[in-house]
């Protein structure tokens, strides 16, 4: 699976069916179609991504180092969340209308990676309720 340019990257998503557009050096991950995000802080999101391990549920997850190091633990909209409850336990909700940056995209601030990358062999994303779970869980 080649993930480390951003022509292969695109190509790579697109065969697995996200919705996913480049716009110069950067990819991009829409949130339709059930996909959204859930950023978190980097400390909180080391905690989640362990959860998340140990219960057997590792779904991609991007590390941003900016403006502070912090986690996008992308999923599957599997419920209408309450951002208000999201955001108290220190996570931000990443839903329609939005668009999320996908390594391995330069931005203006630094490089995007992948702590966990997509798998062709493991199309599915994690529900975003078992993600809030695992966000609860850190707290």
């Amino acid at each position: 699976m080649e993930l480390s340019t951003p022509r292969a990257a695109l190509a790579m998503l697109l065969s697995l069916g996200w919705p996913v557009y480049a716009d110069r050096r950067t990819i991009f991950l829409s949130t339709t179609s059930g996909f959204c995000g859930l950023k978190v802080p980097g400390e909180a999101g080391e905690r989640m991504l362990l959860t998340l391990r140990d219960v057997g549920v590792e779904g991609p997850v991007i590390a941003m180092p900016w403006p502070q190091p912090s986690h996008i633990f992308l999923a599957d909209a599997d419920e209408v969340l309450d951002t208000a409850t999201v955001s108290r336990l220190g996570g931000v909700l990443l839903q329609t209308p939005s668009a999320i940056p996908l390594p391995p995209s330069e931005t203006p601030r630094g490089r995007l990676t992948w702590l966990v990358p997509p798998r062709p062999a493991n199309r599915w994303l994690p529900a975003m309720s078992t993600v809030k779970w695992a966000l609860t869980m850190t707290r």
